[in-house]
């Protein structure tokens, strides 16, 4: 865990009550660079904006408005990839629905 004060990630929720649950949960494992988007679009917005996004992890919740979380995770995915040949962005569900 001692690499993990390197990670920069980004929390994609559009709850902000959660976005500050998880920036507390990620700042209590050493993680200091969180950069949030209330929507898929938004960070679709940020990571497009970035000349080279330095992103490592994308949290994203999947049901949102404006832009689900699997669509935001497949396309950050794709802009994610092209950053490195090493990093393969996965998606995951964590809900009990």
């Amino acid at each position: 865990m001692a690499l993990l004060h390197t990670f920069k990630i980004l929390v994609v929720d559009d709850q902000r009550s959660m976005r500050g649950i998880l920036r507390q949960l990620l700042r209590s494992l050493g993680i200091d660079e969180v950069v949030e988007a209330a929507n898929g679009a938004q960070a679709i917005e940020l990571l497009m904006a970035a000349k080279d996004p330095d992103i490592d992890l994308i949290i994203c919740d999947l049901f949102m408005d404006e832009m689900d979380g699997l669509t935001c995770s497949a396309r950050s995915a794709s802009r994610i990839s092209r950053r490195s040949r090493y990093r393969r962005p996965s998606c995951g569900n964590a809900s009990k629905n």
